[in-house]
């Protein structure tokens, strides 16, 4: 029972100064924001502006995220396909037999 408390306390301690844990992620802070001088009024305008393109990018890529999965959603209602991953498969048997009655029209 005591070894087992012991390794509890020991997985505790790892998790607790794990780099991204809140508690200690300051004091293990690699290479990043943390080093050099403090940024001047133009570096970090530039930061900020730099930082509004960045959260700008993001929103258009969620934004077409929704948009792309919207769409997906919509083809999958209309191929009556079972799941998003078997809508490949139904679109490629769809085109095979379309082409199929195709070749069987040219033939009569």
């Amino acid at each position: 029972m005591i070894g087992m408390h012991t390794d509890l306390l020991a997985e505790r301690s790892k998790l607790t100064n794990h780099p991204l844990h809140p508690q200690t992620a300051d004091a293990h802070a690699g290479p990043g924001l943390n080093d050099g001088p403090e940024p001047t009024g133009a570096g970090l305008a530039s930061m900020l502006a730099e930082n509004r393109e960045l959260r700008a990018q993001v929103e258009q890529l969620r934004s077409e995220r929704n948009r792309l999965a919207e769409q997906q959603t919509r083809i999958q209602e209309l191929l009556k396909a079972a799941s998003p991953d078997k809508l490949l498969h139904d679109l490629r048997n769809l085109l095979n037999e379309r082409d199929l009655l195709k070749a069987l029209v040219d033939e009569l």
